[in-house]
Order: C-alpha cells, then structure tokens, then sequence
C-alpha cells in the first residue's frame, strides 16, 4: 500500500499551487523520475512546463483548513502573481462530420487511440492528428471504426433532448476550461453534474416500441380491482424504466425548473434488464465448456453457441411438453426472443424458468442424468431471483404470471428437491400474481361471457351463498324424467351448441391447433388437440387470449394438486382460482367462435375444452364445499343431489362427442368425473339421490367398475409406450415425471375403494397392475420424498392384500431401461 502523500499549505500565500512528483510513492513506476517528493512553486517552472506532454507531473491547489485572519493578510505584503499560461485551442478538423441534428460538430467524432490513452482533446485529423503531430516520435495514428460510446450517447439519435434544445438554433455555449474562482465548490459541482447525467441516461432508456407499462392499450391492466396480493402492489405503477433517478437539472440552463430530487419507490430492474440475457449467455457457455470460473467477456462464437443451445432447448419444451403448456403462442414467443429489442421487454424470468422446465423434462437418468437435474435446478433459482426482483419493482404482468406458472410447474414434478412446503409456495406465488392481475376476469364485460357462479341456497337456516356448478346463460331443454329428478330450484345445466342433431357430430377438430396450423407438427406436436389462434387477431387479443388460456391451465395445475392431495386424505390449498365465484372468462377456444372464419362451425360451450374446464370448477367447487364446516345438513344435501346430477349432464355432453380428441388428455375429464362422484359418495352418503339400481350406499358400483376396468387398461398400455394411450407418437412416458405422482395418487383411491367395501378384491389387483409405470418413473427421476411416499403406500397395498387373501405385490423393479436398446425406453 502506497504511504500517504504529504500535504502543505501556506498562511501567508493561500493562492500557491504546489507541484508533486508521484514517482517514489509508486504511482508512477515507469516514469523518468527518481528523485523523492519535492515541493516548488509554479513559478520555478517559468514557461517550460507542457501539461499536455509532461504526464508525470499532477498540479494539485492547496486548500486551508480555515480561512486567515484580515490582519495577517494586511500585514503580509502582496506578491506579483504570474499569470498562468493559456490552454492552446485545438480547432477540430474540416473533416468532421455534422452532428445529428446538422450543426457543426463540437466535439471531435472519433479521437486517435494516442490521444484517448493520453486524455487530451484531438480534432480528429487523419491520417495523423495535430498531436500527434508534434510529438518527436510521430507515427500515423489509430482510429477505431465507429465511436464507442457511453451513458446516453451509446446509441445514436437515443439522447433525449428538450424543445428548448430543438429549437435553439444556436450551439450550446461550450463549457470553460479556465479554471474559476472558489467560490463553486468542487463537491457541489461533482454532485449536480453527476445528478444530471443520471437523469439523462435514465431517460434516454425507455424504448420506443415498449410494450410495457405506460403503453396498456395492448395488454392487460397490471394491477386489478382486488385487494389481494401476497406482495405490496401500489396503486400508481410505473415502469422501472420511466422512473428517473433526480429531477435535479442544470441551473445554467434550466433555472425556471424545480430542482427537487424525487426517490422511486421500487427498485429499479433497469440493469437487469440490460444484462440478464448476456449472463445467461455466460451461463450457457460455461456449463457447456466445463468452466468453473465466469468469464467476463464472450467472443462471438461462444455467443453463437450459447444462443444456438438456449433455442434449441426452447424448441424442445415447446415439442414435450402437454396440453398445458398450450397457454404460449408459440409464433409471438419466438418473435420476441429473437428480436434482441423486444427480448430487452420480456420478463427474465419467463426465458429462465422455460429453459428450466425444458432442461429438466430432458435430464431423467436414461437422459442428461444428474448433470441436467443440477442444470436444471440452477435455472430455476435464477427464475425465481428474477422474478422477485420483478415484484419488488412492481414490474408485474401477464407474462410474469406465466413465467410464475412454469415455476409452479416444476415444482410439482418429482425433483431432488421435492417437499409439500416448495410446491404451497409456488402454487400460492401463482395464485397471488393472477388475483393481482385479475386474469380470471378479464371478460367481465363481456355479455356473452359464461360466468360459473354462486347461486343463493335457501335452506332450515335462512339464505345462504354456496358455490352452484350453474351458468348463467344456461337456457336448456330436459326431459321430464330430468325435471321430475332435480329440485324445482335447480338450474339446468345447458351446452348451446350450432348442431344440434347428435348424428352430425362434433367440429371440435376443425378448430383445432392441428388442423389450423400446419407448422403445429413440427414445433408443437402434443398440443395438436388444443384450439387454434386466429391469425387476424391483433396483438392485444392474442395476449387476452393467452390469459384466459393460462387461467385454465392453471386450474388445472391446481386441481391435479388437489387430486393428489384428496386421494391421501389431505386437505387441499384454498386458492383463489379454484373458487368458481371468481371466474367471469371465456373458455379455451371460446373466443374463435366470433371470428368470421369458424363461427360457421364452432361448437360455443359444447366444445371438449368448455366441458374439461367446467368439470375442473366442479371438482373445485366440491373440495370447497367437503371443507365447509358451517353449512348445515340440509344444504350439503341439495349440493350433493345438484353436483351429482351436474356430473351426468357433463358426461352425457362428451359421450356426444365424435372427434376422438379425448385420448389426447388422457381421458383427464372423466377421470375428474369419477373423484366428483367419489367425494359426494364418501362425503355426504346420506344425501346421494339412491335413483340408480347399482348404487349400493357406499359407491356407484357400475361406475367403478367401469373406472377399474379403464385403470387396468391403462396402466397394462403405458408400459409399452404412452403413445398407444394417447395416439401421439412423440408422447414419451420417460418424459413426464409428473405422472408418477399421478399414479400413486390412482393407488391411493383403489386402496379407497377396497377399505369402503372389502369384498371389492378388483380394486387391490388393479393397485397392483398399476405398480409397474410407478416403478420406472422412480427410477427415472430419483426423488427422496417421493421415494419415502412411495415406500410407505406399498405397504399399506401390501398389508390390505394380506387382510383381503390375495398375493401381495411384487418387489419393486428401480432398473433402468437399456441405453442401447431405444425401444426400451418408454
């Protein structure tokens, strides 16, 4: 460490400048001196000093600690003081191109590399400058091919100016290199200059084209009229772009202005924004080169790579991935992640928590094994940092929401990391972020809008409000076996549709993604069964379309939740998009129906993707009444007999359908059927409508019989390849490390079925047959909790097999499928 230089200072001449020689401190190890600090005044040096030439030398002005006395400098007579030397003008060269604006330039455009190194002014003369010029050792100088700039100037044309700047026709006057009087001190002159750049560069950032927050005609608003959020939300957002730093401005220029300096209130994500896609270039590159250390600079072709990796993973989630995932329009997404500009606008969250679902679907033991788990993992905590930066600094919108969602999505797969507390968190996280944005009532104006709402139960205790699985437009025509079933106060369910013969079938297939889209095949092929987007639609409606759609995905995340839960005899979470009261929303492809092209054929509310969203609020809306204590019997009991026969009427509509689409989901609609009529049968017994010959008290027999028997068939295909379920070639079972969740859960209500009736032997087989695709999903995708789950759901199978008389199950089987064999691999 360099020992402190020495200060000192004249009482009797405070004016004297004093001339250090830095060279014996080390500050200067290469310069020509080597002689120890010395202290001469400037007039020893007479005219020889050249401070453009001579750098070892730094003139620094001698401040008091306190100002002398009038006496003393009464007393001490007044030296001659010389004059200091005048800065020679460099006039800039003739050559210099005009400002942007067409003014003669003041500043140079591009210093020679000599005199930038050097700090001094150059006027730009090619092939050598006028500095360098005069030097004893000229040589041509070095030019670099365009300005890099800094700060507000970095692009050009990018600096904000005022009108008053516009229309003064004038140069600016040129700040003075003469050096003023003490009567400015340096300090306040660093800050207000500092203060004001500040604001300029702030400024000078916001883009034109931005999607963001001052521009909400295309979008979503981001903050609805609800109070809730799990996370402080202002009233008053602001991008974190237009928030300026000071409102602070020059004096000399502005003196009609306000000089007050304002603080955000938010943290700014101005950087973030600037550098999260060159650190996760960064990231790229290292991971794929082994590299522990961080480089600080990538060159081109390790940009390329990176890029190249980052895409190719992107385009592998888009074509795993399940219908879920159908919330993305895949053309927009890919437009804004190769346009640098509006990448700049995307949440970086969003990109990071997609590339971490897209490496984890690909990171099972017969994959990218541990490496791509750990990978994985890597880039889901940069998503999640991401996006709480991004709620801090009230930056919150719908692509936050999905991004949000994908997080969620990853939590609930069977990862290393996986706990109960992990998945509350992001589904809860989730939930927050679309209340805040009321996403789930975006068509609340909407006159045709189906609203799924509360209907007003009158029982022995006064009026009521519970959840009714009823529409509002429902205007349907029953039979009279129907009515005389239902209670005079029951609204009949109904599914408008344009065909109303049964015989001419569904048109769901002709509004779908597939028949639509023909590039669907290539970039999403498990999505082909999901509805089409309409290519007139404007950016604002796509984006309107991608919230509903992602609303519905969301309940359906929260419902296969909910199922697991309810089947190991847990309570659920309480969310909010699982209350039916709050959905005012257009059903997924419901909003086609008014475009010219397939009005024609659009089923309405009849469609397969209506009813599956209809049969998830059901779902929800019976796990919400199972937990309402204060409901009296009575009330339980006209819910039951109303979601009981709800349930007929929707399982009635998709028997109606003929487009086939429902093997794609896995049958998921029906499968919700059977656990809605599982809960009303082990939750209100008593209540249950006993109209049905198989119905024995406990359970619809013919009903689980038909569920074991659609089970047993499943679970005997799956091992053979998922695709023979679901028709779709490129649906992998080594893909999906959700459904090992999926069928433990199945385990569970078998196992449900057998201890409501012991003689029901079927159900314990059929638990049994569905051990095999548990197996090699835990082998697949190692996880410590869902492993303790597992171990402790085998034996409660084993030891209900030994009560009922029946071999118990089979060892399990946690050996991998071959790697040369690709046909093992399922």
């Amino acid at each position: 460490m360099c020992p402190p230089l020495p200060v000192s200072y004249s009482l009797e001449n405070p004016q004297r400048v004093y001339h250090l020689n830095y060279s014996e401190h080390g500050l200067l190890t290469n310069g020509p001196y080597k002689s120890r600090v010395q202290f001469r005044t400037l007039s020893d040096f007479g005219s020889s000093i050249d401070p453009y030439t001579d750098r070892s030398t730094v003139f620094v002005p001698c401040t008091l600690p306190s100002a002398p006395s009038t006496a003393s400098l009464a007393s001490t007579p007044a030296k001659p003081r010389k004059t200091r030397r005048e800065k020679p003008h460099i006039d800039l060269d003739p050559g210099q191109p005009p400002t942007t604006q067409g003014r003669p330039r003041q500043r140079v455009f591009v210093a020679c590399l000599q005199c930038r190194s050097r700090k001094i002014r150059c006027d730009g003369a090619k092939p050598i400058c006028y500095n360098c010029n005069r030097r004893p050792d000229s040589f041509l100088c070095s030019y670099d091919a365009a300005p890099k700039r800094r700060g507000p100037d970095r692009l050009q044309g990018a600096r904000q100016r005022s009108v008053k700047d516009s229309l003064d026709g004038t140069p600016s006057a040129t700040r003075s290199r003469r050096r003023k009087a003490r009567s400015d001190t340096v300090s306040s002159t660093a800050a207000t200059s500092s203060s004001s750049h500040l604001t300029d560069g702030y400024s000078a950032l916001e883009p034109g084209d931005s999607q963001g927050w001052d521009s909400q005609s295309a979008s979503t608003p981001f903050v609805g009229a609800s109070s809730y959020s799990p996370y402080p939300v202002l009233s008053n957002m602001r991008s974190p772009l237009s928030s300026n730093l000071s409102d602070a401005s020059d004096d000399s220029e502005h003196s009609d202005e306000s000089s007050s300096v304002s603080i955000v209130a938010e943290p700014s994500v101005c950087f973030t924004r600037k550098t999260w896609w060159d650190s996760l270039l960064t990231f790229y590159s290292d991971i794929n080169h082994g590299s522990s250390n961080q480089s600080l600079t990538l060159t081109m072709s390790q940009r390329e790579f990176g890029m190249r990796c980052i895409t190719s993973d992107l385009r592998s989630l888009f074509r795993t991935s399940n219908y879920w995932f159908s919330f993305f329009n895949v053309p927009r997404f890919l437009n804004d992640f190769f346009n640098a500009r509006r990448r700049e606008a995307m949440q970086p969250s969003l990109v990071l928590a997609a590339l971490a679902v897209a490496t984890f679907l690909h990171s099972s033991e017969v994959d990218q094994g541990e490496a791509g788990r750990i990978k994985a993992m890597r880039l889901r905590d940069e998503a999640q940092s991401c996006l709480n930066a991004s709620l801090n600094a009230q930056w919150i919108d719908s692509s936050l929401a999905q991004a949000a969602w994908l997080l969620a999505f990853f939590e609930v797969c069977g990862h290393q990391y996986h706990s109960s507390a992990r998945v509350t968190s992001a589904l809860f996280l989730l939930d927050g972020i679309i209340r805040s944005l009321s996403l789930t009532a975006i068509d609340t104006d909407d006159p045709h809008a189906s609203l799924f709402h509360t209907s007003t139960i009158h029982g022995d205790s006064g009026d009521r409000l519970l959840a009714q699985p009823t529409w509002s437009r429902a205007v349907h025509k029953t039979s009279v076996a129907d009515a005389v079933c239902r209670p005079a106060s029951y609204e009949v369910v109904s599914y408008p549709s344009s065909q109303d013969g049964v015989s001419s079938g569904c048109s769901c297939s002709s509004i779908s993604l597939g028949s639509n889209w023909p590039a669907a095949r290539e970039y999403t092929p498990l999505w082909l069964s999901t509805p089409a987007w309409d290519e007139t639609w404007t950016e604002a409606e796509v984006k309107k379309e991608e919230c509903r759609r992602l609303c519905w995905s969301t309940l359906y995340l929260a419902c296969g939740h909910s199922s697991y839960v309810w089947a190991h005899k847990r309570q659920g979470l309480d969310l909010f998009v699982v209350d039916s009261a709050n959905y005012a929303l257009l059903t997924p492809g419901e909003s086609l129906a008014r475009s010219p092209y397939f009005a024609s054929f659009h089923p309405g509310r009849e469609s397969i993707w209506a009813l599956y969203s209809r049969i998830m609020l059901l779902w929800s809306t019976c796990l919400r009444m199972r937990c309402d204590n204060t409901a009296n019997n009575a009330q339980k009991a006209q819910f039951a007999m109303r979601a009981w026969l709800f349930a007929d009427v929707i399982e009635e509509a998709l028997n109606r359908h003929t487009c086939d689409m429902e093997k794609a989901f896995l049958f998921a609609g029906r499968e919700y059927l059977f656990n809605v009529r599982m809960c009303i049968s082990h939750e209100y017994q008593r209540f249950i409508p006993q109209a049905a010959a198989d119905f024995n008290g406990i359970f619809h027999r013919r009903k689980a019989d038909e569920w074991l028997k659609y089970q047993t068939s499943v679970a005997q295909r799956v091992m053979h390849g998922l695709y023979k379920v679901t028709g779709q070639a490129a649906n992998v079972l080594a893909k999906r490390p959700l459904f090992v969740f999926h069928f433990m859960a199945q385990v569970s209500r078998t196992l449900s079925l057998w201890e409501r009736d012991h003689t029901y032997v079927q159900a314990l087989e059929v638990s049994k047959a569905l051990l095999p695709p548990i197996d090699y999903l835990s082998a697949l995708w190692p996880s410590h909790e869902q492993r303790i789950r597992y171990d402790k759901l085998r034996v409660e199978l084993t030891e209900a097999c030994y009560l009922a008389g029946i071999a118990p199950p089979p060892a399990p089987n946690f050996n991998l499928p071959s790697l040369e064999d690709p046909a093992a691999i399922i």
